[in-house]
């Protein structure tokens, strides 16, 4: 019975992640994009970008060197699936990793052991966030490795150096995943400092705690060290985020509340059984019940492609989320029955190693949620994901919760194998493929995968989505940069145009728009009318907050109109703001030659071949697809001078698609 139990289990877990990964919508999760153009910048430029080079490169690089790995196949599809595929397979090694811990602390009870890889493996956030892009299931598997491989050392009786050096490479591997699996690592610290106390200091014990700490950090260091210390070196800190990039400081700012209260910790609003999208009013002050329902169903809408993207309510979505928060009330019950039952063990017996583990990892997890909820104070930041290093002790508390009911009557200790097979039966309906209640369903890609083709030269497919009756401004914009990068500046043009009759979602876009429409112009040969639209988009934005590559484009037209003075003073002024742009050193050099100034023209030259194929510092020009929605980022066009003041689109030397007129 519980061999067909695990096969059941196991089985069906494993098929709804392969089934998801391959069979499901392609290219969907939180911040798909930012986790796809770590990859690009990996494939580029062979180098690890800084952390304040765009929104998404504050993460360490493991996660994304498996994903640069995929995307020498060549093809958008493995380099997504096999994300997909890399997350389920993190997924399903906590939920093993779980089993591992309870079966060898409950040898009599094998049963407790599928009940804990049950329990991980369907609870709803691991299902829907196992394919995204990302790399929380990265960091969260090597996290709990390390966290078991030091539960298992600690336990010994006497712990092996051995035992410590592994701890001491997954914590590594962990740190280079997420910075934010810190807390993990420090929770083994804490686990074991407290098992000396209570064991009682000697010199003796004082000497070997102290070796196995230089054990553990020696790997640690080597593997993790480099990347921090970068960080350190650069930032003053080693835990550089995103939230100081501004163009992340602007969306976080404009995401409400916008501070947090005490009270937010308290909220439980009568009106999140009426509408649960968290941004609504309601939920956006209530921390709890918004995360709740954020761990049993997907409230963010990212695995809903067939329904409204705009997290508008929706009856048939509602109904499943509060269904689900509903069905999470009994393992959530059997968690809070399992948490007392493991803290009272805890604190009776010095040596219950694993029960105080537990808890320090549960509370270390719970404050580093509650404060980063309280820095970044915005809806979004209420993800159930930034709780997945509790899944250890989460398993580890459901078990202990089912066994205080077995302990008071045999059928209780029922309860829980029945709620874990109903759960794991709704999740794996509702969360495969398929129609209707079917969520992830294939023939509902996120147009970013389209996006993404276009990234690998796959045109002709893309053409067929961003088409000329699209219905919004992205989508328009999205099949002109299809256009632009295929050689064909007059459509692209025309499509350009299109975009500007059409309402724009963001004023502040406008200069990026403007930019591109004149890059059209300038290769469709308009260089008048290119001029025209920078000059406007440089008075837009002023001379204090010009964009670079509007004065790139603006220099390398007036070059063509013979004004090589005012080019020379426009590249000048580009390079002041951003010293490591390799087309303004290009079309610097091709200025100072028409000048006469051979031997500054050719210093110019040498600077060019210093910031072409390094990785840039700054902001990376080129990673992108060149068309990402409404946002302003890899939608930075910029022209390339000939010494016969003809044009091209510039592209970084190591793009990987590489279509006709681009360098």
């Amino acid at each position: 019975m519980l061999l067909l139990g695990w096969i059941a289990s196991a089985g069906l877990a494993t098929a709804l992640r392969g089934w998801n990964a391959i069979f499901g919508p392609l290219f969907y999760g939180y911040d798909a994009w930012g986790h796809i153009a770590y990859v690009f910048f990996l494939d580029m430029y062979r180098a690890v970008p800084y952390a304040d080079q765009g929104w998404s490169y504050f993460h360490p690089p493991l996660h994304y060197l498996f994903g640069w790995a995929l995307m020498q196949s060549g093809s958008p599809d493995v380099l997504v699936v096999g994300l997909s595929l890399l997350g389920g397979a993190a997924s399903l090694g906590v939920a093993v990793l779980a089993a591992w811990i309870v079966r060898r602390r409950f040898p009599a009870r094998p049963g407790y052991a599928l009940l804990a890889f049950t329990a991980i493996a369907f609870l709803p956030v691991h299902v829907y966030t196992s394919p995204m892009p990302g790399n929380e299931m990265t960091a969260t598997f090597f996290a709990a490795a390390a966290f078991a491989a030091h539960l298992r050392n600690e336990s010994r009786e006497s712990p092996r150096i051995a035992g410590d050096v592994l701890t001491g490479v997954l914590a590594g591997l962990a740190m280079l995943s997420k910075f934010t699996d810190l807390i993990p690592v420090l929770a083994m610290g804490a686990l074991s400092a407290l098992m000396w106390l209570r064991a009682g200091p000697t010199r003796a014990t004082t000497a070997r705690l102290a070796r196995r700490a230089v054990a553990i950090a020696i790997p640690l260091l080597v593997l993790a060290g480099p990347y921090y210390g970068r960080n350190l070196a650069e930032f003053g800190t080693p835990f550089m985020t995103s939230a100081d990039v501004p163009d992340v400081h602007r969306i976080q700012a404009s995401q409400p509340p916008g501070e947090r209260a005490l009270v937010d910790f308290f909220r439980f609003p009568a009106a999140v059984l009426d509408e649960s999208v968290p941004s609504a009013p309601h939920m956006i002050h209530a921390v709890w019940p918004n995360t709740y329902l954020n761990v049993w169903f997907d409230t963010f809408r990212e695995s809903q492609l067939p329904f409204p993207r705009d997290l508008t309510p929706h009856p048939f979505i509602h109904q499943l989320t509060i269904g689900f928060g509903v069905l999470g009330i009994l393992p959530g019950l059997l968690v809070l029955l399992g948490a007392g039952s493991s803290a009272r063990r805890a604190l009776r017996d010095p040596g219950n190693v694993v029960d105080a583990g537990m808890w320090i990892l549960a509370a270390g997890t719970f404050a580093a949620f509650v404060l980063f909820s309280i820095r970044v104070p915005t809806w979004a930041a209420l993800k159930a994901s930034y709780l997945l290093n509790l899944s250890l002790p989460y398993a580890w508390f459901i078990v202990r919760g089912t066994q205080v009911l077995r302990r008071r009557d045999p059928w209780l200790g029922a309860v829980a194998p029945i709620v874990m097979a109903v759960l794991a039966l709704a999740v794996s309906y509702v969360f495969a493929t398929g129609r209707p209640p079917g969520l992830m369903r294939r023939d509902f890609d996120s147009m970013q995968m389209h996006q993404l083709r276009a990234h690998f030269g796959e045109y002709a497919a893309v053409r067929q989505i961003f088409r000329i009756d699209a219905p919004k401004r992205s989508y328009i914009e999205s099949r002109a940069a299809v256009e632009l990068q295929d050689g064909n500046p007059r459509v692209a043009r025309r499509f350009y145009e299109r975009a500007g009759q059409m309402e724009s979602a963001d004023p502040d876009q406008e200069p990026y728009w403007l930019n591109r429409l004149a890059v059209a112009y300038a290769l469709d040969d308009h260089p008048e009318r290119a001029r025209i639209l920078l000059d406007d988009a440089l008075a837009f934005r002023g001379k204090e907050r010009a964009l670079e590559e509007l004065l790139v484009n603006r220099a390398a037209l007036r070059a063509r109109e013979g004004d090589w003075a005012g080019a020379a003073a426009d590249l000048h002024d580009a390079l002041a703001a951003a010293p490591g742009l390799p087309p303004a050193w290009w079309n610097l050099a091709v200025v100072l030659d028409r000048l006469g100034r051979t031997q500054d023209a050719e210093a110019a030259r040498r600077r060019f071949d210093e910031t072409a194929s390094p990785a840039p510092r700054g902001f990376p020009y080129g990673v992108g697809n060149g068309f990402l929605y409404e946002s302003g980022a890899g939608q930075r066009y910029m022209l390339m001078l000939a010494p016969d003041a003809s044009l091209s689109l510039y592209r970084p030397p190591r793009a990987r698609n590489r279509p006709r007129g681009v360098r």
